[in-house]
Protein backbone atom coordinates (compact mmCIF):
# COMPACT_ATOMS: atom_id res chain seq x y z
CA UNK A 1 0.00 0.00 0.00
CA UNK A 2 1.19 3.69 -0.66
CA UNK A 3 2.10 6.17 2.09
CA UNK A 4 0.32 9.50 2.88
CA UNK A 5 2.74 11.27 4.01
CA UNK A 6 2.44 14.16 7.11
CA UNK A 7 1.00 17.63 5.01
CA UNK A 8 2.71 20.29 7.88
CA UNK A 9 6.32 20.34 5.97
CA UNK A 10 6.53 22.80 2.82
CA UNK A 11 6.19 22.07 -0.41
CA UNK A 12 9.68 21.99 -1.24
CA UNK A 13 10.33 18.75 1.31
CA UNK A 14 9.72 15.61 -0.83
CA UNK A 15 11.52 12.97 1.03
CA UNK A 16 10.95 9.54 0.44
CA UNK A 17 10.98 6.59 2.44
CA UNK A 18 14.61 5.27 1.15
CA UNK A 19 16.19 8.04 2.15
CA UNK A 20 18.57 7.88 5.12
CA UNK A 21 16.93 7.89 8.37
CA UNK A 22 13.39 7.64 7.61
CA UNK A 23 11.81 4.64 9.82
CA UNK A 24 8.17 2.38 9.33
CA UNK A 25 7.55 0.39 12.39
CA UNK A 26 4.48 -1.65 12.94
CA UNK A 27 3.28 -2.48 15.94
CA UNK A 28 2.26 -6.10 14.65
CA UNK A 29 4.59 -7.17 11.67
CA UNK A 30 1.83 -10.09 11.39
CA UNK A 31 -0.19 -8.02 9.78
CA UNK A 32 1.24 -5.59 8.09
CA UNK A 33 4.94 -5.01 7.60
CA UNK A 34 7.22 -2.73 5.45
CA UNK A 35 9.05 -4.57 2.49
CA UNK A 36 12.33 -1.99 2.29
CA UNK A 37 12.76 -3.82 -1.85
CA UNK A 38 8.85 -3.07 -2.90
CA UNK A 39 9.30 0.38 -0.78
CA UNK A 40 5.75 -0.17 0.44
CA UNK A 41 3.46 -2.04 3.01
CA UNK A 42 2.62 -5.80 2.52
CA UNK A 43 0.58 -7.97 4.29
CA UNK A 44 2.68 -10.10 7.34
CA UNK A 45 1.12 -13.10 6.87
CA UNK A 46 -1.20 -14.20 9.52
CA UNK A 47 -2.69 -11.28 10.84
CA UNK A 48 -6.28 -11.60 9.26
CA UNK A 49 -8.83 -9.96 11.10
CA UNK A 50 -6.49 -7.99 12.99
CA UNK A 51 -5.46 -4.30 13.31
CA UNK A 52 -1.64 -2.66 13.68
CA UNK A 53 0.00 0.75 13.99
CA UNK A 54 2.20 2.00 11.72
CA UNK A 55 4.82 4.79 12.51
CA UNK A 56 6.25 6.59 9.94
CA UNK A 57 9.43 8.82 11.32
CA UNK A 58 11.32 11.28 8.96
CA UNK A 59 14.07 12.41 11.12
CA UNK A 60 15.70 15.84 11.42
CA UNK A 61 17.35 18.05 8.47
CA UNK A 62 18.92 21.11 8.95
CA UNK A 63 15.65 23.14 7.64
CA UNK A 64 13.17 20.79 9.38
CA UNK A 65 12.36 19.14 12.93
CA UNK A 66 11.84 15.34 12.93
CA UNK A 67 8.61 13.89 12.44
CA UNK A 68 6.25 10.91 13.06
CA UNK A 69 3.09 9.92 11.41
CA UNK A 70 0.99 7.32 12.80
CA UNK A 71 -1.94 5.56 11.16
CA UNK A 72 -4.20 2.30 11.55
CA UNK A 73 -3.95 -0.90 9.17
CA UNK A 74 -6.85 -3.27 9.17
CA UNK A 75 -7.04 -6.64 7.58
CA UNK A 76 -10.35 -8.21 7.11
CA UNK A 77 -10.61 -12.07 7.91
CA UNK A 78 -10.83 -13.09 4.39
CA UNK A 79 -8.94 -14.78 1.83
CA UNK A 80 -9.59 -14.88 -1.69
CA UNK A 81 -8.49 -17.75 -3.56
CA UNK A 82 -7.77 -18.10 -7.48
CA UNK A 83 -4.83 -20.36 -7.86
CA UNK A 84 -3.06 -23.27 -6.69
CA UNK A 85 -0.43 -21.36 -4.44
CA UNK A 86 -3.62 -19.28 -2.67
CA UNK A 87 -4.91 -23.09 -1.99
CA UNK A 88 -1.50 -23.85 -0.14
CA UNK A 89 -1.31 -20.26 1.28
CA UNK A 90 -4.93 -20.56 3.04
CA UNK A 91 -3.95 -24.50 4.02
CA UNK A 92 -0.59 -23.25 5.59
CA UNK A 93 -3.28 -20.54 7.63
CA UNK A 94 -4.95 -23.71 9.11
CA UNK A 95 -1.26 -25.02 10.04
CA UNK A 96 -0.43 -21.61 11.88
CA UNK A 97 -3.38 -22.08 13.94
CA UNK A 98 -5.40 -19.25 11.77
CA UNK A 99 -8.60 -21.71 11.66
CA UNK A 100 -11.52 -19.50 11.87
CA UNK A 101 -9.93 -17.24 8.92
CA UNK A 102 -13.13 -17.09 5.72
CA UNK A 103 -12.25 -17.71 2.24
CA UNK A 104 -13.95 -17.05 -0.91
CA UNK A 105 -13.05 -18.56 -4.59
CA UNK A 106 -12.68 -16.12 -7.37
CA UNK A 107 -11.70 -18.39 -9.63
CA UNK A 108 -11.95 -22.19 -10.53
CA UNK A 109 -8.19 -24.00 -9.02
CA UNK A 110 -6.86 -26.80 -10.45
CA UNK A 111 -4.47 -28.54 -7.59
CA UNK A 112 -3.36 -31.23 -10.50
CA UNK A 113 -1.52 -33.96 -8.24
CA UNK A 114 -0.47 -31.88 -5.71
CA UNK A 115 -1.97 -33.42 -2.46
CA UNK A 116 -2.53 -29.78 -0.54
CA UNK A 117 -5.22 -30.72 2.49
CA UNK A 118 -6.52 -27.84 4.78
CA UNK A 119 -6.91 -28.42 8.40
CA UNK A 120 -5.76 -31.20 10.93
CA UNK A 121 -6.39 -32.51 14.30
CA UNK A 122 -4.91 -29.59 15.96
CA UNK A 123 -5.99 -27.46 13.68
CA UNK A 124 -9.55 -27.93 12.11
CA UNK A 125 -10.97 -25.71 9.55
CA UNK A 126 -13.57 -23.69 11.35
CA UNK A 127 -14.21 -20.91 9.20
CA UNK A 128 -16.74 -20.06 6.18
CA UNK A 129 -15.74 -21.52 2.77
CA UNK A 130 -17.60 -20.06 0.29
CA UNK A 131 -16.40 -21.61 -3.37
CA UNK A 132 -18.64 -18.89 -5.53
CA UNK A 133 -19.81 -21.93 -7.48
CA UNK A 134 -16.33 -22.26 -8.69
CA UNK A 135 -14.95 -25.91 -9.17
CA UNK A 136 -11.76 -27.17 -6.97
CA UNK A 137 -9.97 -29.98 -9.28
CA UNK A 138 -7.49 -32.65 -8.26
CA UNK A 139 -5.74 -35.75 -9.60
CA UNK A 140 -4.31 -37.42 -6.45
CA UNK A 141 -2.33 -40.89 -5.57
CA UNK A 142 -2.57 -42.14 -2.00
CA UNK A 143 -1.38 -44.68 -0.61
CA UNK A 144 -1.53 -44.24 3.16
CA UNK A 145 -3.63 -42.23 4.60
CA UNK A 146 -7.20 -40.42 5.09
CA UNK A 147 -7.64 -37.86 1.93
CA UNK A 148 -10.00 -35.53 1.21
CA UNK A 149 -9.56 -31.31 0.19
CA UNK A 150 -10.92 -30.64 4.23
CA UNK A 151 -9.02 -32.90 6.56
CA UNK A 152 -10.77 -31.53 9.67
CA UNK A 153 -13.80 -28.96 10.25
CA UNK A 154 -15.42 -28.10 13.71
CA UNK A 155 -16.44 -25.15 15.55
CA UNK A 156 -19.31 -24.11 13.37
CA UNK A 157 -17.22 -23.99 10.23
CA UNK A 158 -18.79 -23.71 7.00
CA UNK A 159 -18.74 -25.38 3.48
CA UNK A 160 -20.65 -23.22 0.72
CA UNK A 161 -21.01 -22.96 -2.99
CA UNK A 162 -17.81 -25.49 -4.07
CA UNK A 163 -18.20 -28.18 -6.75
CA UNK A 164 -15.00 -30.35 -6.38
CA UNK A 165 -14.38 -32.36 -9.31
CA UNK A 166 -11.53 -34.99 -10.62
CA UNK A 167 -10.19 -37.92 -9.26
CA UNK A 168 -8.51 -39.88 -5.74
CA UNK A 169 -6.58 -43.49 -6.22
CA UNK A 170 -5.84 -44.40 -2.77
CA UNK A 171 -4.31 -47.27 -1.31
CA UNK A 172 -5.93 -46.31 2.65
CA UNK A 173 -9.25 -46.46 4.21
CA UNK A 174 -11.13 -43.27 4.28
CA UNK A 175 -10.97 -40.98 1.25
CA UNK A 176 -14.21 -38.56 0.33
CA UNK A 177 -14.67 -35.91 -2.40
CA UNK A 178 -14.73 -32.90 0.43
CA UNK A 179 -14.43 -33.02 3.93
CA UNK A 180 -12.07 -36.40 5.74
CA UNK A 181 -13.72 -36.34 9.62
CA UNK A 182 -16.34 -33.69 11.29
CA UNK A 183 -15.22 -33.21 14.63
CA UNK A 184 -17.51 -29.94 15.56
CA UNK A 185 -20.58 -28.45 14.51
CA UNK A 186 -20.01 -28.39 10.36
CA UNK A 187 -22.74 -26.72 7.96
CA UNK A 188 -22.53 -28.32 4.18
CA UNK A 189 -24.51 -26.29 1.51
CA UNK A 190 -24.89 -26.24 -2.34
CA UNK A 191 -21.88 -27.89 -3.02
CA UNK A 192 -21.20 -30.88 -5.29
CA UNK A 193 -18.80 -33.34 -5.22
CA UNK A 194 -17.84 -35.21 -8.44
CA UNK A 195 -14.85 -37.05 -7.24
CA UNK A 196 -13.81 -40.56 -8.77
CA UNK A 197 -12.76 -42.65 -5.80
CA UNK A 198 -10.74 -45.67 -7.13
CA UNK A 199 -9.41 -47.66 -3.76
CA UNK A 200 -7.14 -50.70 -3.38
CA UNK A 201 -7.54 -50.91 0.38
CA UNK A 202 -8.10 -54.66 1.43
CA UNK A 203 -8.02 -54.67 5.37
CA UNK A 204 -11.36 -53.50 5.44
CA UNK A 205 -14.38 -51.85 4.08
CA UNK A 206 -13.35 -48.99 1.81
CA UNK A 207 -14.83 -45.72 2.99
CA UNK A 208 -15.26 -43.82 0.16
CA UNK A 209 -17.28 -41.22 0.15
CA UNK A 210 -19.03 -38.05 -1.22
CA UNK A 211 -19.19 -35.33 1.20
CA UNK A 212 -18.10 -36.47 4.60
CA UNK A 213 -15.81 -39.49 6.07
CA UNK A 214 -16.52 -39.72 9.40
CA UNK A 215 -18.98 -37.45 11.45
CA UNK A 216 -18.68 -36.94 14.86
CA UNK A 217 -19.87 -33.97 15.37
CA UNK A 218 -23.35 -32.01 14.19
CA UNK A 219 -23.52 -32.12 10.72
CA UNK A 220 -26.09 -30.12 8.73
CA UNK A 221 -25.84 -30.93 4.88
CA UNK A 222 -28.58 -29.27 2.56
CA UNK A 223 -29.00 -28.66 -1.03
CA UNK A 224 -25.72 -30.49 -2.32
CA UNK A 225 -24.96 -32.88 -4.98
CA UNK A 226 -23.09 -36.60 -5.17
CA UNK A 227 -22.18 -37.68 -8.88
CA UNK A 228 -18.63 -39.42 -8.72
CA UNK A 229 -17.78 -43.10 -9.34
CA UNK A 230 -16.71 -44.83 -6.24
CA UNK A 231 -14.82 -48.35 -7.27
CA UNK A 232 -13.13 -50.57 -4.49
CA UNK A 233 -11.02 -52.61 -6.34
CA UNK A 234 -10.74 -55.78 -3.56
CA UNK A 235 -13.86 -57.53 -2.27
CA UNK A 236 -14.08 -57.00 1.61
CA UNK A 237 -12.94 -52.94 0.23
CA UNK A 238 -16.38 -52.65 -1.76
CA UNK A 239 -18.66 -53.78 1.46
CA UNK A 240 -18.18 -50.21 2.43
CA UNK A 241 -18.70 -47.20 1.24
CA UNK A 242 -21.26 -44.34 1.32
CA UNK A 243 -22.96 -41.75 -0.86
CA UNK A 244 -22.50 -38.88 1.42
CA UNK A 245 -21.47 -39.46 4.77
CA UNK A 246 -20.15 -43.23 5.34
CA UNK A 247 -18.97 -43.16 9.26
CA UNK A 248 -22.18 -41.75 11.09
CA UNK A 249 -21.67 -41.62 14.59
CA UNK A 250 -23.34 -38.19 15.85
CA UNK A 251 -26.21 -36.33 14.40
CA UNK A 252 -26.39 -36.02 10.67
CA UNK A 253 -28.99 -34.30 8.71
CA UNK A 254 -29.28 -34.46 4.93
CA UNK A 255 -32.00 -32.65 3.42
CA UNK A 256 -32.99 -31.27 0.27
CA UNK A 257 -29.93 -33.27 -1.99
CA UNK A 258 -29.40 -35.56 -4.88
CA UNK A 259 -27.27 -38.54 -5.68
CA UNK A 260 -26.23 -39.51 -8.81
CA UNK A 261 -22.72 -41.42 -8.31
CA UNK A 262 -22.06 -44.74 -9.66
CA UNK A 263 -20.65 -47.33 -7.39
CA UNK A 264 -20.15 -51.02 -6.64
CA UNK A 265 -21.14 -50.52 -2.94
CA UNK A 266 -21.95 -53.82 -0.87
CA UNK A 267 -24.27 -54.51 2.14
CA UNK A 268 -22.77 -52.05 4.37
CA UNK A 269 -22.86 -49.64 2.19
CA UNK A 270 -25.49 -46.63 2.41
CA UNK A 271 -27.02 -44.10 -0.40
CA UNK A 272 -26.69 -41.17 1.83
CA UNK A 273 -25.86 -42.47 5.80
CA UNK A 274 -26.30 -44.51 8.61
CA UNK A 275 -28.56 -43.34 11.35
CA UNK A 276 -28.84 -40.12 9.94
CA UNK A 277 -32.12 -37.80 9.41
CA UNK A 278 -32.88 -37.87 5.50
CA UNK A 279 -35.46 -35.51 4.62
CA UNK A 280 -36.56 -34.15 0.84
CA UNK A 281 -33.83 -36.25 -0.85
CA UNK A 282 -33.36 -38.38 -3.92
CA UNK A 283 -31.09 -40.95 -5.90
CA UNK A 284 -31.45 -42.88 -9.43
CA UNK A 285 -29.56 -46.08 -8.78
CA UNK A 286 -29.04 -46.74 -5.18
CA UNK A 287 -25.67 -47.01 -2.98
CA UNK A 288 -26.01 -50.18 -0.97
CA UNK A 289 -29.06 -49.85 1.23
CA UNK A 290 -31.60 -47.77 -0.33
CA UNK A 291 -32.34 -44.58 1.38
CA UNK A 292 -34.62 -41.73 0.04
CA UNK A 293 -36.56 -41.37 -2.71
CA UNK A 294 -35.20 -43.34 -5.66
CA UNK A 295 -36.22 -41.66 -9.52
CA UNK A 296 -36.00 -42.28 -12.70
CA UNK A 297 -33.57 -40.67 -15.90
CA UNK A 298 -36.63 -39.14 -17.16
CA UNK A 299 -38.11 -37.57 -14.26
CA UNK A 300 -34.19 -35.94 -13.51
CA UNK A 301 -34.48 -34.23 -17.19
CA UNK A 302 -37.58 -33.43 -17.28
CA UNK A 303 -38.00 -30.83 -14.37
CA UNK A 304 -39.77 -32.93 -12.20
CA UNK A 305 -36.93 -33.69 -9.60
CA UNK A 306 -36.07 -30.11 -9.81
CA UNK A 307 -39.35 -28.96 -7.75
CA UNK A 308 -39.14 -31.37 -5.52
CA UNK A 309 -35.94 -30.36 -4.65
CA UNK A 310 -36.13 -26.70 -4.43
CA UNK A 311 -39.76 -28.28 -2.31
CA UNK A 312 -41.79 -25.20 -0.19
CA UNK A 313 -39.17 -22.69 -0.30
CA UNK A 314 -40.46 -19.27 -2.23
CA UNK A 315 -37.98 -17.12 -0.99
CA UNK A 316 -35.56 -18.15 -3.17
CA UNK A 317 -34.49 -20.49 -6.39
CA UNK A 318 -32.41 -23.57 -5.16
CA UNK A 319 -32.44 -25.38 -7.63
CA UNK A 320 -32.97 -25.23 -11.62
CA UNK A 321 -32.05 -26.85 -14.69
CA UNK A 322 -31.42 -26.81 -18.48
CA UNK A 323 -34.33 -28.84 -19.41
CA UNK A 324 -32.54 -32.29 -20.89
CA UNK A 325 -29.99 -32.28 -18.79
CA UNK A 326 -29.53 -33.11 -15.06
CA UNK A 327 -30.80 -31.22 -12.16
CA UNK A 328 -28.35 -28.78 -10.87
CA UNK A 329 -27.85 -25.82 -7.97
CA UNK A 330 -29.36 -22.67 -9.45
CA UNK A 331 -26.90 -19.95 -11.36
CA UNK A 332 -28.06 -16.39 -12.16
CA UNK A 333 -25.54 -16.35 -14.83
CA UNK A 334 -27.60 -19.45 -16.09
CA UNK A 335 -30.49 -17.55 -16.46
CA UNK A 336 -29.42 -17.11 -20.25
CA UNK A 337 -29.47 -20.19 -21.14
CA UNK A 338 -32.35 -21.89 -23.38
CA UNK A 339 -34.67 -24.36 -21.74
CA UNK A 340 -33.20 -22.94 -18.54
CA UNK A 341 -36.14 -23.47 -15.56
CA UNK A 342 -35.76 -21.72 -12.55
CA UNK A 343 -38.33 -20.73 -9.75
CA UNK A 344 -38.55 -16.84 -9.83
CA UNK A 345 -39.19 -16.24 -6.46
CA UNK A 346 -40.35 -12.52 -7.39
CA UNK A 347 -43.48 -13.43 -9.20
CA UNK A 348 -43.92 -17.23 -7.43
CA UNK A 349 -43.96 -19.20 -10.54
CA UNK A 350 -41.10 -21.13 -12.62
CA UNK A 351 -40.14 -19.69 -15.21
CA UNK A 352 -37.93 -20.06 -18.43
CA UNK A 353 -36.49 -17.15 -20.52
CA UNK A 354 -36.36 -18.58 -23.88
CA UNK A 355 -38.19 -21.69 -24.06
CA UNK A 356 -37.01 -23.63 -27.62
CA UNK A 357 -39.71 -26.11 -28.99
CA UNK A 358 -38.56 -29.00 -31.40
CA UNK A 359 -41.02 -31.67 -33.07
CA UNK A 360 -37.66 -33.18 -34.43
CA UNK A 361 -37.00 -34.68 -30.44
CA UNK A 362 -38.72 -35.02 -27.86
CA UNK A 363 -39.06 -33.71 -24.88
CA UNK A 364 -41.03 -34.98 -21.91
CA UNK A 365 -42.03 -31.61 -19.87
CA UNK A 366 -42.47 -32.39 -15.96
CA UNK A 367 -42.90 -29.21 -14.38
CA UNK A 368 -45.29 -26.19 -14.85
CA UNK A 369 -43.29 -23.06 -15.92
CA UNK A 370 -43.97 -19.96 -18.02
CA UNK A 371 -42.05 -19.17 -20.87
CA UNK A 372 -41.08 -15.69 -21.70
CA UNK A 373 -40.50 -16.70 -25.06
CA UNK A 374 -41.02 -19.67 -26.76
CA UNK A 375 -39.63 -20.44 -29.97
CA UNK A 376 -40.84 -23.18 -32.56
CA UNK A 377 -38.27 -24.74 -35.20
CA UNK A 378 -41.30 -25.85 -37.56
CA UNK A 379 -42.55 -24.06 -40.17
CA UNK A 380 -46.18 -24.73 -41.91
CA UNK A 381 -46.63 -24.23 -46.27
CA UNK A 382 -49.67 -21.89 -46.60
CA UNK A 383 -51.82 -22.60 -47.87
CA UNK A 384 -52.50 -25.94 -46.50
CA UNK A 385 -53.74 -29.26 -49.37
CA UNK A 386 -54.68 -31.22 -45.98
CA UNK A 387 -55.04 -30.74 -42.00
CA UNK A 388 -52.50 -31.49 -39.40
CA UNK A 389 -53.36 -33.02 -35.69
CA UNK A 390 -51.13 -30.88 -33.10
CA UNK A 391 -50.73 -32.40 -29.55
CA UNK A 392 -48.80 -29.94 -27.62
CA UNK A 393 -47.09 -29.60 -24.26
CA UNK A 394 -47.81 -25.53 -24.22
CA UNK A 395 -50.66 -23.73 -24.21
CA UNK A 396 -51.50 -22.07 -27.81
CA UNK A 397 -53.44 -19.44 -28.81
CA UNK A 398 -55.16 -19.80 -31.50
CA UNK A 399 -54.37 -17.83 -34.27
CA UNK A 400 -53.43 -18.10 -37.88
CA UNK A 401 -55.50 -21.82 -37.79
CA UNK A 402 -58.41 -23.00 -36.84
CA UNK A 403 -58.33 -26.25 -33.97
CA UNK A 404 -61.54 -28.98 -33.65
CA UNK A 405 -62.15 -31.64 -31.12
CA UNK A 406 -63.71 -34.66 -31.56
CA UNK A 407 -67.08 -34.00 -30.48
CA UNK A 408 -69.44 -37.26 -31.95
CA UNK A 409 -69.99 -40.13 -34.20
CA UNK A 410 -72.79 -42.22 -35.72
CA UNK A 411 -71.11 -44.70 -37.16
CA UNK A 412 -70.47 -43.68 -40.59
CA UNK A 413 -69.55 -40.01 -39.47
CA UNK A 414 -66.69 -37.86 -37.02
CA UNK A 415 -67.62 -34.91 -36.08
CA UNK A 416 -65.49 -32.15 -34.98
CA UNK A 417 -66.32 -29.01 -33.27
CA UNK A 418 -64.51 -26.33 -33.49
CA UNK A 419 -62.44 -24.71 -29.98
CA UNK A 420 -61.71 -21.04 -29.97
CA UNK A 421 -59.09 -19.45 -27.32
CA UNK A 422 -56.27 -21.47 -27.06
CA UNK A 423 -55.25 -24.88 -27.54
CA UNK A 424 -54.82 -26.75 -24.20
CA UNK A 425 -51.76 -28.87 -23.32
CA UNK A 426 -51.78 -32.35 -24.18
CA UNK A 427 -54.98 -32.68 -25.87
CA UNK A 428 -55.16 -34.21 -29.34
CA UNK A 429 -56.49 -31.71 -32.60
CA UNK A 430 -57.56 -31.25 -35.88
CA UNK A 431 -55.94 -27.72 -37.42
CA UNK A 432 -56.91 -26.06 -40.76
CA UNK A 433 -54.05 -23.73 -41.46
CA UNK A 434 -55.59 -20.10 -42.30
CA UNK A 435 -52.34 -17.97 -42.20
CA UNK A 436 -50.21 -19.34 -39.35
CA UNK A 437 -46.49 -20.01 -40.85
CA UNK A 438 -44.95 -20.94 -37.42
CA UNK A 439 -45.77 -21.19 -34.01
CA UNK A 440 -43.89 -19.01 -31.01
CA UNK A 441 -45.17 -16.46 -29.01
CA UNK A 442 -44.17 -14.51 -25.47
CA UNK A 443 -45.05 -15.60 -22.23
CA UNK A 444 -46.13 -19.25 -23.31
CA UNK A 445 -47.74 -21.74 -20.51
CA UNK A 446 -46.07 -24.95 -20.89
CA UNK A 447 -47.15 -28.09 -18.63
CA UNK A 448 -46.36 -31.13 -17.17
CA UNK A 449 -47.21 -33.98 -18.54
CA UNK A 450 -50.61 -35.29 -18.27
CA UNK A 451 -51.63 -38.72 -19.67
CA UNK A 452 -55.40 -38.00 -18.77
CA UNK A 453 -55.48 -35.12 -21.19
CA UNK A 454 -54.46 -37.42 -24.54
CA UNK A 455 -57.73 -39.33 -25.12
CA UNK A 456 -60.93 -37.85 -26.60
CA UNK A 457 -63.27 -40.75 -26.45
CA UNK A 458 -66.50 -40.76 -28.75
CA UNK A 459 -68.45 -44.47 -28.59
CA UNK A 460 -66.09 -46.73 -30.44
CA UNK A 461 -63.69 -43.62 -31.68
CA UNK A 462 -60.43 -42.80 -29.83
CA UNK A 463 -58.78 -39.09 -31.08
CA UNK A 464 -55.14 -39.88 -29.00
CA UNK A 465 -52.55 -37.41 -28.63
CA UNK A 466 -48.98 -38.65 -28.14
CA UNK A 467 -45.91 -37.09 -26.92
CA UNK A 468 -42.87 -39.16 -27.50
CA UNK A 469 -43.86 -40.49 -31.08
CA UNK A 470 -44.66 -44.38 -31.88
CA UNK A 471 -42.53 -46.59 -34.31
CA UNK A 472 -44.39 -48.91 -36.23
CA UNK A 473 -44.73 -51.55 -34.23
CA UNK A 474 -46.23 -48.92 -31.68
CA UNK A 475 -48.55 -47.55 -33.71
CA UNK A 476 -49.51 -51.42 -35.47
CA UNK A 477 -50.24 -52.80 -31.81
CA UNK A 478 -51.93 -49.65 -30.99
CA UNK A 479 -54.49 -50.30 -34.59
CA UNK A 480 -53.83 -46.51 -35.57
CA UNK A 481 -54.61 -44.36 -38.11
CA UNK A 482 -52.39 -41.53 -38.82
CA UNK A 483 -53.09 -38.51 -41.15
CA UNK A 484 -51.37 -38.58 -44.42
CA UNK A 485 -50.28 -35.77 -46.73
CA UNK A 486 -53.58 -36.96 -48.98
CA UNK A 487 -55.84 -36.05 -46.19
CA UNK A 488 -56.85 -39.24 -45.75
CA UNK A 489 -56.72 -41.49 -42.43
CA UNK A 490 -54.85 -44.42 -43.38
CA UNK A 491 -54.28 -47.77 -40.98
CA UNK A 492 -50.59 -48.13 -40.07
CA UNK A 493 -49.50 -51.56 -41.14
CA UNK A 494 -46.02 -53.40 -40.89
CA UNK A 495 -46.48 -53.30 -45.10
CA UNK A 496 -44.76 -49.91 -45.00
CA UNK A 497 -42.28 -49.84 -41.70
CA UNK A 498 -41.40 -45.96 -42.61
CA UNK A 499 -45.76 -45.23 -41.35
CA UNK A 500 -44.66 -44.34 -37.95
CA UNK A 501 -46.17 -41.61 -35.75
CA UNK A 502 -43.77 -38.54 -34.62
CA UNK A 503 -43.98 -36.39 -31.75
CA UNK A 504 -46.67 -34.18 -30.94
CA UNK A 505 -49.20 -35.59 -33.19
CA UNK A 506 -52.51 -37.49 -33.04
CA UNK A 507 -54.19 -40.56 -34.34
CA UNK A 508 -57.69 -42.33 -34.64
CA UNK A 509 -58.34 -45.61 -33.29
CA UNK A 510 -61.16 -47.74 -33.10
CA UNK A 511 -62.71 -50.17 -30.75
CA UNK A 512 -61.92 -53.95 -31.56
CA UNK A 513 -65.52 -54.75 -32.12
CA UNK A 514 -65.99 -52.23 -34.52
CA UNK A 515 -67.01 -53.66 -37.81
CA UNK A 516 -64.71 -51.27 -40.16
CA UNK A 517 -61.52 -51.57 -37.58
CA UNK A 518 -60.47 -54.36 -40.37
CA UNK A 519 -60.04 -51.68 -42.96
CA UNK A 520 -56.68 -50.68 -43.68
CA UNK A 521 -57.12 -47.84 -45.33
CA UNK A 522 -60.30 -44.95 -44.87
CA UNK A 523 -61.08 -41.89 -47.08
CA UNK A 524 -62.18 -39.21 -45.39
CA UNK A 525 -65.16 -38.11 -47.16
CA UNK A 526 -67.24 -34.79 -46.55
CA UNK A 527 -70.01 -35.98 -48.39
CA UNK A 528 -71.27 -39.41 -49.90
CA UNK A 529 -72.10 -42.72 -48.30
CA UNK A 530 -70.58 -42.56 -44.69
CA UNK A 531 -68.81 -45.81 -43.36
CA UNK A 532 -66.80 -46.35 -40.57
CA UNK A 533 -64.57 -43.36 -41.07
CA UNK A 534 -66.15 -42.27 -44.81
CA UNK A 535 -66.63 -38.12 -43.51
CA UNK A 536 -65.62 -35.09 -41.17
CA UNK A 537 -67.89 -32.65 -40.59
CA UNK A 538 -66.28 -29.69 -39.39
CA UNK A 539 -68.97 -26.60 -38.35
CA UNK A 540 -67.47 -23.65 -36.90
CA UNK A 541 -68.74 -22.18 -33.72
CA UNK A 542 -69.70 -18.68 -35.10
CA UNK A 543 -71.46 -20.36 -38.56
CA UNK A 544 -68.86 -19.76 -40.69
CA UNK A 545 -69.31 -22.15 -44.20
CA UNK A 546 -65.82 -24.37 -45.00
CA UNK A 547 -65.29 -25.49 -48.22
CA UNK A 548 -63.43 -28.45 -49.16
CA UNK A 549 -62.54 -30.40 -52.86
CA UNK A 550 -63.57 -34.17 -53.35
CA UNK A 551 -60.35 -34.91 -52.32
CA UNK A 552 -61.02 -33.42 -49.12
CA UNK A 553 -58.52 -30.89 -49.41
CA UNK A 554 -59.50 -27.23 -47.49
CA UNK A 555 -60.28 -24.39 -50.12
CA UNK A 556 -61.53 -21.79 -47.91
CA UNK A 557 -64.69 -20.08 -46.54
CA UNK A 558 -65.52 -18.59 -50.23
CA UNK A 559 -65.94 -19.88 -53.92
CA UNK A 560 -65.02 -17.24 -55.26
CA UNK A 561 -62.20 -17.36 -57.85
CA UNK A 562 -63.05 -21.17 -57.81
CA UNK A 563 -63.74 -23.15 -61.47
CA UNK A 564 -67.77 -24.17 -61.72
CA UNK A 565 -67.42 -28.12 -60.43
CA UNK A 566 -68.66 -30.25 -57.15
CA UNK A 567 -67.28 -29.13 -53.80
CA UNK A 568 -68.09 -29.80 -50.25
CA UNK A 569 -70.13 -27.32 -48.07
CA UNK A 570 -70.61 -28.57 -44.65
CA UNK A 571 -70.43 -32.23 -45.58
CA UNK A 572 -72.48 -32.26 -48.04
CA UNK A 573 -71.95 -32.19 -52.32
CA UNK A 574 -72.50 -28.41 -53.26
CA UNK A 575 -72.19 -27.99 -57.03
CA UNK A 576 -70.56 -24.12 -57.62
CA UNK A 577 -72.10 -23.14 -60.98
Amino acid sequence: MDIAYPMNRPDDYNPTLNDAGVSVVSSDESVVKYDNSLQKLVFGGTGYGKTADVTVTFPQTDKYNEVSYTFQVTVDNEMRIASKDDWQTFANQMEAGNTSINATMTADVDLQTDVIKVGNANHPFTGTFDGGGHTLSLNWNIKYYETAPFLYTSGGATIKNLHTKGQITTGANGTSGLIDRVVGKTTISRCISEVDITSSYANGTCGASGLVFVNKGDLTITDCIVKGTFNATTDLGSWGMSGFVYNQEAVCTISNSLYLGSNNGGVWSRTFADNATINNCYYLNPCGTAQGTQVTEKQLKNGYVTKLLQADRTDACYWAQQLGEMPSLYSEADKGKDNYVYYDAENSKWACGCYKFSESSEQSIGIDFTATQMEDDRNFLYPSSHGYTWCLPFEQPIQGFSAYTLSGCDGSTLRFKEVTGKLEAYRPYYIVLSGLTTRGGNDIEVKAFNTDALTSAIGDYCFVGTIDGMDNAEAVAAGAYILQSDGLFHKVTTDNTAAVIPPYRAYITLSSDNQASGAKQFSISLGGEATGIRAIETTDQDGTVRYYDLQGRYIGTTLDGQPKGIYIKNGKKFINQ
